[in-house]
């Protein structure tokens, strides 16, 4: 019983006289006596030196003045630990780490490791490397603090923090070692947190995704979506959802990425967190678009519009602008949608983000075919051929690129060879060994 919290039910329970008072009484002083070492200490010794001198009841009736001790403790150590947190983030990644390896008293402390993990989640999806530096940030603390009761749990989350950080820059394998990392905590101490298990399973699969090994990433994904459940966290289980949408998506399962991200959307998590709907709505209008149902799209769109202004980072605006390129090409408004594109484009390059600067550019050599713009595919296509000297992207995909250049030097890139193209781009992002034919 020590490691359950006491909980709302609980105390509902004892207020209807279904739960014994002095059951939850107990439960408090064992959880209070597991979180804190030097409280356990004393009443262990406490105990040892009144042997026999009388019943446990005793023990509950100084458990008030344990309690107050405690928290007044606690307070202490979430108000250092925000003070070195405030500390650390004026500092550039570097400084940061060379400080805390250096620190004697300062940096050694769970609470700042889970308040640095709190604000890396508030930085997830759109800032990758903010949550790779405060994730490691997280890690390089938890090295050098004391072992609790809860170091494994944040350990866990640190290591799958900077593993989603790095799956979202595309460093997959590198993102492989720390789940495994992860996945060995778990094995090697114990971890049965229902919370944190729910998070490395969405990360994890999130991560089998990107790998293309779908069906293991929709076993993580569904386990994810029933543990929130089990915790009683449905708040937290649209997450996983909304992630096996976007799975169904890369599958090219339209319409059940539709129906899953429209399920995702009529939860209530999404009224509340605007990153969450303008996630959800985006990648139900990217769907819709994909799938050739722009009057849906629109409408998705236009839904979804409130969140976007909720998310002004540049990946985000970036993303929006886009998808609604996508929808002026659908609806045969090639004037805004080649506007739009170049926006994109230049943004994409700015990112270094090879993949989309591929598949803006294809956005955008439709628009050109369309309109008989010859002169400009072959511009086109020769920057995109200088681009992708200095941009990350596979083999097979870089031989792609070098076919539509070379169908736009001898003018045969028709609006349909075009997209041919963008379909294959579409398989090809995570599937290095996919050749275009």
């Amino acid at each position: 019983m020590a490691d359950l919290h006491i909980s709302q039910d609980m105390l509902d329970g004892v207020s209807r006289g279904e739960l014994p008072a002095r059951l939850l009484a107990e439960l408090g002083l064992k959880h209070l006596l597991t979180l804190c070492p030097h409280c356990r200490a004393e009443f262990q010794a406490w105990q040892r030196r009144r042997a026999g001198q009388g019943s446990h009841d005793a023990a509950l009736q100084i458990l008030p003045a344990l309690l107050q001790h405690q928290t007044q403790g606690l307070e202490k150590l979430e108000e250092d630990a925000r003070r070195d947190m405030r500390a650390l983030l004026r500092m550039s990644f570097e400084d940061r780490l060379a400080r805390i390896r250096r620190a004697h008293r300062h940096f050694r402390s769970a609470f700042l490791a889970g308040l640095l993990l709190g604000e890396a989640r508030r930085h997830i999806p759109a800032e990758p490397t903010a949550v790779y530096e405060l994730a490691e940030t997280a890690h390089a603390i938890l090295l050098r603090t004391p072992e609790g009761p809860t170091a494994s749990d944040l350990s866990v989350r640190a290591a799958i923090y900077a593993g989603n950080a790095l799956r979202a820059q595309g460093d997959l394998p590198v993102a492989d070692k720390r789940f495994a990392f992860a996945r060995g905590i778990i094995t090697a101490r114990g971890v049965t947190d229902t919370l944190v298990c729910a998070e490395v399973d969405w990360f994890e699969g999130t991560l089998r995704k990107d790998q293309r090994r779908f069906q293991e990433a929709e076993d993580l994904l569904t386990r994810a979506i029933a543990l929130y459940r089990l915790a009683d966290d449905h708040a937290a289980a649209v997450y996983p959802l909304a992630t096996l949408g976007l799975l169904y998506y890369d599958r090219q399962e339209y319409p059940k990425a539709v129906d899953t991200l429209r399920a995702a959307l009529s939860r209530e998590a999404p009224k509340t967190d605007p990153r969450l709907s303008c996630y959800l709505h985006h990648n139900l209008t990217l769907t819709l678009c994909d799938q050739g149902n722009y009057d849906a799209a629109a409408e998705a769109l236009h839904a979804g519009r409130e969140s976007y202004a909720a998310c002004p980072d540049a990946y985000t605006q970036a993303r929006l602008s886009w998808v609604e390129g996508k929808i002026a090409l659908g609806f045969g408004h090639l004037e805004s949608a080649e506007e739009a594109f170049l926006a994109v484009r230049t943004g994409f390059v700015a990112e270094g983000n090879g993949y989309d600067v591929a598949m803006v550019s294809l956005d955008l050599a439709l628009v050109y075919a369309k309109q008989g713009r010859g002169q400009d595919l072959k511009k086109l296509a020769e920057e995109t051929h200088t681009l992708f000297g200095t941009l990350e992207i596979h083999r097979e995909a870089l031989s792609a690129l070098l076919l539509f250049g070379q169908a736009a030097r001898e003018e045969r890139l028709s609006a349909e060879r075009i997209e041919d193209f963008i379909r294959y781009f579409r398989k090809a992002r995570a599937n290095p060994s996919l050749r275009f034919r």
